[in-house]
């Protein structure tokens, strides 16, 4: 009797945890699946980089990266995003799943030509398991996998144009779901990169600053330097 119990307690054991699955998060609208909380109106997102002068870090001059802008419902209206070393805004649209799972990325110069788009495919747990970019004939130029270790950490690995592994990026996130830290390997499985993250929020709960710190490893000796800064303008709608 004492050993049919055993076995039965260890059968439970086994089929509880087979079924613990990832729960999907089930989105109202684009702003949800932004992450953005609140009733918020518009964005503009800019990124400055640390400048080491003499014997300090300072902040360098930020440049605008992308703006957004949703109505009243959640729904973007308005999106743009800088091309690198570039002043000119990309327009950004987005197409989604019934889930609000987004599905593909077009972009357009401001021609309103399509210039590049990007495909994204998920797992039964709803989870991004790829995402490919490519040119606006078709071309690939770039191929990434995910898969996930555990709950709060996301493995991000990217390809070379022969589909051979170029590095890979642990990202790892806090119980509120924000990025604090990311760490890339080689091929080797040779850590060659970790950065930290902090974070400041306003009344709403949204960050609207985040400092990007870089751990340099040199001569034995662990340095933590600031990297970047990304800021971000939220404008509210007024009840």
């Amino acid at each position: 009797m004492k050993k049919h119990t055993i076995f039965i307690l260890s059968l439970l054991l086994i089929l509880v945890s087979c079924g613990k699955t990832h729960t999907p998060k089930i989105f109202k609208n684009e702003r949800e699946a932004h992450a953005y909380k609140g009733p918020v109106k518009s964005v503009h997102i800019l990124r400055s980089r640390y400048v080491h002068n003499i014997d300090e870090w300072k902040e360098g001059k930020p440049r605008l990266r992308r703006f957004i802008r949703f109505d009243r419902r959640g729904k973007i209206i308005e999106k743009k995003r800088a091309r690198r070393r570039k002043k000119i805004l990309n327009t950004i649209k987005y197409t989604y799943a019934k889930n609000w799972k987004r599905i593909k990325t077009s972009v357009y110069n401001n021609k309103n030509k399509l210039i590049a788009y990007g495909l994204y495919k998920y797992n039964k747990q709803q989870r991004r398991i790829m995402s490919t970019w490519h040119k606006a004939d078709g071309v690939l130029r770039r191929k990434i996998t995910y898969t996930y270790p555990s709950d709060n950490k996301r493995k991000v690995t990217l390809y070379n144009k022969d589909d051979s592994i170029k590095l890979y990026v642990i990202r790892i996130k806090n119980d509120k779901g924000l990025r604090v830290a990311s760490e890339w390997f080689n091929t080797e499985n040779r850590m060659i990169r970790r950065n930290t993250y902090s974070y400041k929020f306003d009344k709403h709960g949204n960050w609207f600053k985040r400092i990007t710190h870089r751990e340099i490893i040199k001569n034995g000796k662990k340095t933590i330097v600031p990297r970047s800064v990304v800021t971000r303008k939220i404008i509210y709608y007024s009840k």
